[in-house]
């Protein structure tokens, strides 16, 4: 995770660079969004392991507390029309 505020920094440098012209300008401008891109990417990417860790364990305990819980039925809806609904088509 330490490398995603490197490369947004790095990126401003190639951008920095590119615009004094010490680099061409296509090449700083091209660095500076693939820096800028592959740190979001990294950012993102920590952030789903963190949510899949947190949740992960979530979804273990309510997976369990169904399986305790097999008494449960379901019945299928009323039909509106037994109701004295009118449903129109």
């Amino acid at each position: 995770m330490r490398a995603a505020p490197a490369l947004f920094i790095f990126g401003w440098i190639a951008a920095v660079l590119g615009y004094f012209g010490i680099l061409p300008e296509n090449l700083g401008a091209g660095l500076a969004i693939l820096a800028w891109t592959t740190s979001v990417t990294l950012i993102l990417l920590d952030r789903m392991a963190k949510y899949r860790a947190e949740v992960g364990p979530l979804q273990d305990m309510w997976s369990d507390g169904e399986s305790e819980d097999e008494e449960t039925e379901v019945e299928p809806l009323a039909n509106p029309r037994e109701l004295g609904l009118d449903v129109p088509l």
